[in-house]
């Protein structure tokens, strides 16, 4: 023990799970639909998807536990391995690569089957992603 008590060895950190959707191959993410996660920081992707519908489902009563949802980075793609690499994604080398200890970590869940993805013509695309505000 470390006088007064101050050090705490952290071994669960804190995520936030959002959910969105994917528009035209774009992640949009739908407002005040986040929580925080308390998961183990070597915990995997597959461990991140159950406990983020476990909890989505117990807090949120408009989540729709018919459809199945994937795990997905900020930009839009799945969470499987880490990204530019074929290593197997751990929330603790995510966190090692981004080269940011203490920085908040969000991931989404997203439907698997996104209508707006597959049924919408390339130009339909074009003009609703020009309508997207640029950050």
């Amino acid at each position: 023990k470390c006088p007064g008590g101050m050090f705490k060895l952290r071994f669960d950190w804190y995520i936030t799970i959002g959910i969105g959707f994917l528009l035209c191959g774009v992640l949009k993410p739908v407002r005040g639909k986040s929580l925080p996660l308390k998961v183990k920081k070597h915990v995997s992707a597959k461990a991140i998807l159950d406990e983020a519908l476990k909890k989505r489902s117990s807090y949120d009563r408009t989540f729709r536990n018919d459809k199945t949802y994937k795990l997905c980075f900020p930009y839009g793609s799945e969470v499987i391995t880490l990204p530019g690499t074929k290593e197997s994604f751990t929330l603790e080398k995510y966190k090692e690569d981004l080269g940011k200890t203490n920085t908040r970590t969000t991931l989404f869940l997203c439907p698997l089957e996104d209508a707006s993805d597959t049924d919408k013509p390339e130009q339909s695309c074009t003009s609703e992603l020009q309508g997207l505000k640029c950050l």
